[in-house]
């Protein structure tokens, strides 16, 4: 089959953390195909298609925790459509993700996707707007501009799925800060990783694709303590997650011991935080 050369093109040019996008996007894929589906992510492996390029290098060994932890975000995403009127969703370093789709949620939610200017150029490739309900913001997460664009009176539901292990601690108190001084109230929901496993991936991301992750989280009260308006509501790690369950034998087996070796178990945490003013 004859290389799409346009796409491939500005694949070549998402670098660094930004191609990390394609990890996920590439585990999703993979899902929808497989006989045990969990997300049923008929758009990623479509975009993949699209794509008509070698992902192969985006592939991991953590493709299925990818999948699960995104089937967790829609989870809360639909519960707190369902908890509340005219509610706001922001998606932060969105990359190809096809939430918006999955969670399909009614005209009343307004829903904005945000991430660096050439990731939105990229994604306006596959998605489209809808307005007044569906937005994409092309800007980086860490400028505070794109706040002017969302409106900060409804109840926002902020999703930070596998982003800020790739901010420095600074970066992300200062997000957060923002966060809560601008909108009324909310939950944040976002995942934290462990120096062990920021050690375990580190040789791997920089030799594949130059990224790097930053921010590693060993004691969660380190997360509590960044901001005080944001009151933690649930953890997880996230080999304790049921829908490990829809596995096969074999990997049920080895997602399950590992959520019994601490080391291991702590490796990724999914997390919920609340905010009112």
């Amino acid at each position: 089959m004859e290389k799409n050369t346009e796409n491939f093109k500005e694949l070549e040019e998402l670098t660094g953390d930004k191609s990390t996008l394609f990890i996920t996007l590439y585990a999703k894929a993979k899902d929808y195909h497989s006989d045990r589906s969990i997300l049923h992510d008929k758009k990623a492996a479509k975009i993949v298609d699209r794509i008509n390029a070698d992902l192969s290098l985006f592939q991991g060994k953590a493709d299925v925790a990818t999948v699960i932890r995104a089937k967790h975000y829609d989870d809360w995403t639909k519960e707190f459509i369902q908890k509340h009127k005219n509610p706001l969703i922001v998606q932060l370093g969105c990359g190809l993700d096809s939430r918006y789709e999955r969670v399909n949620p009614p005209s009343s939610v307004i829903w904005f996707d945000i991430d660096f200017p050439d990731v939105i150029s990229y994604r306006k490739r596959f998605y489209s707007e809808k307005p007044g309900e569906y937005h994409m913001l092309g800007e980086s997460i860490t400028n505070s501009r794109w706040f002017r664009e969302i409106p900060f009176e409804r109840p926002a539901l902020i999703i930070a799925e596998g982003v800020f292990e790739y901010l420095d601690k600074e970066q992300v108190c200062r997000l957060l800060r923002q966060l809560t001084d601008y909108l009324h109230k909310g939950e944040l929901i976002f995942d934290v990783i462990s120096s062990f496993s920021m050690k375990i991936s580190r040789k791997k991301l920089n030799k594949n694709m130059g990224a790097a992750h930053k921010w590693a989280v060993n004691n969660l009260k380190e997360v509590d303590a960044m901001n005080l308006d944001l009151k933690r509501t649930f953890s997880m790690s996230l080999f304790q997650s049921h829908y490990f369950n829809c596995l096969g034998f074999s990997k049920r087996l080895i997602f399950k011991t590992m959520s019994l070796i601490p080391l291991f178990k702590n490796m990724i945490r999914l997390l919920k935080y609340k905010f009112e003013r």
